[in-house]
């Protein structure tokens, strides 16, 4: 084997183009006019084919080749014990870092970074506790996944703190499994977020789904359970469920169409604008129970079905009929109760009333019976024809009601019996208690009786208080003779 104690060096016209050098142990290949190449064969190989090269360095592009030729090219990178730190695996095209009492990480900085200063990286890939760091030192860490057609399919985006799923012709959902689950099956998972169809599937495969609201100091709020419960409120707090109408402002309470209020037990139905309504059904789809708030009114059984109303003191048994106390029957028509108590004073029934006199006809006017058939104000002192006294005038309400036609107009009730406030007028006679009244000549009112036999047949009843002179309203006891 030759040995040299020189350098060695070959030479172009331009000068050197290969240089070994003793002294610095180095060797330099190009420059000159001449491309820098290193060429290394196996024992195969043929060194005058440069595609046959195990590893190549090229410094006319500055690229180094390993592998080729039957043979994977990997690059180790050892530390002082020889063992490998970093590992660039041309057989399965990975790299490996770290290990062998070291952590593996990878450190990216962008262009104006300091890399001999970490904290300056935009990222890190941290094998010690396997975690991912993008953005930051001035940039944002976005993650992009593209389909095949390069459109973005996923992306999470740090400048916005937002996860992107789906669209671009795909769509986008969130799928989670528990630990026995098998995450290639979709049909196994626990929880499913459908971006095509916009739902949250919760539960299943052996687990209920329940979502659970918490306020800051970790309390339940709201809890929806798989068991088909939804609890609202508590721990401080009243829940109330508000539902709007399509133009309504969801901010603001007081624009709502529902409002189940919580802290109170109340359901408010209806207002700005439409009706609240309730309407119970029947398993055909029938209505039996409908409570209108657009007229005020409980509507009860019918479509196949009668509608009762039965009322149960405190300590009756509400499953059974017979305990009821009152049992307003809807098929019969019948009231069955102990007692009925009637804050109103008098016994009256509505008649029709002539349109132009119903306009300006008040309570406590004397009627007599026109040939019509109608009601009209009393004209002549003891006629026969005298009906009653129209009802609700003064401290006496209406009693009962006979004949209430709810949709006819211009209709009255004309007291036939009991106490009403009646229209007097004493200058044609003092009244005292007891005192029998009957028609005036003065229009719509009543006076003493004083001749018994004209009024024979035109009584419309008994004084209940002394009237010794002048007009006004007098309580008495309608008894018609």
């Amino acid at each position: 084997m030759a040995q040299f104690n020189e350098n060695i060096e070959l030479l172009n016209a331009a000068g050197i183009t290969v240089k070994l050098t003793n002294e610095l142990a180095e060797m330099i290949a190009g420059g000159n006019d001449t491309f820098g190449i290193v060429r290394l064969y196996n024992t195969t190989g043929d060194n005058n084919d440069p595609a046959q090269a195990n590893i190549q360095m090229d410094g006319s592009q500055a690229t180094v080749s390993i592998g080729g030729q039957t043979l994977n090219g990997s690059l180790s990178i050892l530390n002082e014990t020889r063992r490998n730190r970093i590992v660039l695996n041309g057989s399965e095209g990975d790299i490996r870092a770290g290990a062998s009492d070291t952590d593996g990480d990878l450190y990216l900085f962008r262009s104006n970074g300091n890399n001999d200063n970490l904290g300056e990286a935009t990222m890190h890939l941290n094998g010690q506790i396997g975690d991912l760091t993008i953005g930051g030192n001035g940039t944002n860490g976005d993650i992009f996944l593209k389909a095949t057609d390069s459109r973005d399919r996923v992306r999470l985006l740090g400048s916005q703190g937002n996860l992107w799923l789906g669209g671009n012709g795909q769509d986008g959902d969130i799928v989670l499994f528990r630990s026995s689950g098998d995450n290639s099956t979709l049909a196994q998972t626990t929880i499913h977020l459908n971006g095509q169809g916009g739902d949250l599937a919760m539960g299943g495969n052996g687990v209920n789904g329940d979502i659970k609201l918490k306020n800051a100091e970790n309390n339940d709020r709201v809890r929806l359970k798989g068991d088909a419960n939804l609890w609202l409120g508590g721990n401080g707090a009243d829940e109330d469920i508000v539902m709007f109408k399509t133009t309504g402002d969801n901010k603001t309470l007081s624009q709502s169409t529902v409002h189940i209020d919580g802290e109170i037990g109340d359901l408010i139905l209806g207002s700005n604008g439409v009706n609240g309504d309730i309407k119970l059904k029947s398993k055909t789809n029938q209505d039996r129970i409908r409570l209108l708030g657009s007229e005020g009114n409980l509507w009860l059984g019918g479509n196949g079905a009668d509608g009762d109303i039965v009322l149960f003191k405190e300590s009756g048994d509400n499953t059974t009929l017979s305990e009821g106390t009152i049992h307003m029957n809807g098929e019969s028509g019948n009231i069955r109760c102990n007692d009925v108590i009637i804050s109103g004073a008098d016994f009256a029934e509505d008649f029709d009333i002539d349109a132009t006199t119903a306009k300006t006809l008040e309570p406590g006017t004397v009627m007599v019976l026109g040939k019509d058939g109608k009601p009209h104000e009393s004209t002549e002192a003891f006629d026969h024809k005298v009906a009653g006294v129209v009802s609700g005038a003064g401290k006496y309400n209406v009693g009962i009601t006979l004949d209430k036609q709810p949709n006819s107009k211009n209709r009255m009730p004309i007291a036939l019996s009991g106490k009403v406030m009646c229209k007097i007028d004493a200058n044609y006679g003092e009244i005292e208690v007891g005192d029998l009244i009957t028609t005036s000549p003065r229009k719509g009112y009543a006076m003493k009786a004083k001749d018994p036999l004209k009024a024979f047949g035109a009584v419309i009843g008994k004084a209940l208080a002394d009237f010794p002179s002048g007009d006004g309203m007098l309580p008495i006891l309608v008894a018609l003779q």
